[in-house]
């Protein structure tokens, strides 16, 4: 576990581990010990989990994999989305509202009533609005200036369950669950709904990948929608049991939680869309959210007997479960804020004794010189 190789490094005297490394920043190459080092500023992210079963929130510190709050919220919660300053995180209630969660504080800041009950919600990348299903056939814009709803936009038949935006704000994928499953596609310019695409299976989550080409969507098995023409371009085998799917930031690869008989993590590999890898997770694997970095996926587990959740913290340079974190009842939704102000050095992913953590930059050389590489890990 990901906690037993900061003990270790930390009993060689080493600096401390587990920071977070911006995605496709330059590196500064010369020696072998300083190939791959990040010139950027120590940052960390959040995971925030909601606990449906047990009407909170808990807050994951993912420099230590701890949790450090525990955040109570309305009835029921299900959908967690963070501003991309990450000052506030938006989660929605089953019992008709949407709590405003203060990140500095962790505290609930406002409270949003909307007309029903909703599953899922997502913040455009400007941070100005909140889209969100809300049942039977509606969706509901909330101004995050105002934390009032300020547009209803009727999507016909079919509850929205699934919501993601276009990298560039202009659209929003909503996937509902009908007969047949349908996702309908919504002008953010006007607040209309321009395009509907048929797919088959009771769809549920989805995803754009970071260029916004092609949206994955997760029904009876996963569906490439080409967003150019809003058309239907592949169904990827293998993925029975589709349920929540994110895209890492390179937008290399789509992992999706199998919520089959077997459970498990599919990774799907975007050039070829085919399915890469399985990582061996529980069965009633529900949400998952990657790290800024894309070293790590956070994906909630309700235990099927009942009693604390668990968040299983995969590294994707080894497609295995690094750690587990014990949170609330009935874990669902989960989303992991934007990277922070840390501290002045910059922080290096490396291999120590089999896993993947992340060091201060001037403590590379001496773990180097105790055997340990640059990723892959074996």
């Amino acid at each position: 576990m990901r906690k037993l190789a900061i003990l270790a490094a930390a009993a060689l005297g080493l600096a401390a581990c587990d920071e977070i490394v911006e995605p496709n920043v330059e590196t500064q190459l010369g020696s072998p010990s300083a190939a791959g080092r990040a010139s950027v500023v120590g940052t960390f992210p959040m995971a925030y989990v909601a606990n449906s079963g047990s009407n909170t929130v808990s807050v994951i510190d993912t420099e230590t994999n701890a949790v450090v709050a525990t955040v109570p919220v309305g009835g029921n919660p299900t959908g967690v989305a963070s501003t991309p300053d990450g000052a506030f995180v938006y989660v929605t209630n089953q019992g008709g509202t949407v709590s405003v969660i203060e990140t500095a504080t962790n505290t609930v800041a406002a409270t949003v009533p909307i007309g029903r009950f909703s599953t899922d919600i997502e913040i455009t990348p400007d941070g100005a609005f909140a889209y969100l299903g809300s049942d039977p056939d509606q969706m509901e814009v909330i101004s995050t200036a105002t934390n009032t709803v300020v547009e209803t936009i009727d999507v016909g038949p079919g509850s929205p369950v699934g919501v993601a935006i276009t990298p560039d704000g202009a659209f929003v994928y909503v996937n509902q669950w009908s007969s047949p499953s349908r996702v309908s596609v919504i002008a953010t310019a006007t607040n209309t709904v321009v395009e509907t695409i048929d797919v088959a299976g009771s769809a549920w989550d989805l995803a754009v990948t970071p260029n916004g080409a092609s949206v994955y969507v997760t029904a009876r098995r996963v569906t490439v929608i080409e967003a150019a023409t809003n058309t239907v371009a592949a169904y990827i085998d293998d993925t029975g049991g589709a349920h929540d799917v994110a895209m890492s930031p390179d937008g290399r690869y789509a992992y999706v939680t199998i919520n089959s008989f077997t459970g498990g993590v599919a990774v799907i590999a975007t050039a070829t869309r085919a399915v890469e890898d399985m990582i061996s997770v529980p069965v009633n694997v529900r949400s998952l959210a990657i790290t800024p970095d894309g070293a790590f996926i956070y994906v909630t587990h309700g235990p099927p007997s009942g009693g604390p959740g668990i968040v299983y913290v995969i590294s994707t340079s080894s497609n295995e479960v690094v750690d587990t974190i014990e949170v609330g009842l009935w874990p669902s939704g989960v989303a992991i804020t934007p990277t922070r102000q840390r501290n002045g050095q910059a922080r290096v992913q490396i291999c120590h004794k089999g896993k993947q953590i992340r060091v201060a930059e001037p403590a590379v050389d001496a773990h180097f010189r105790h055997g340990d590489t640059f990723p892959p890990c074996n």
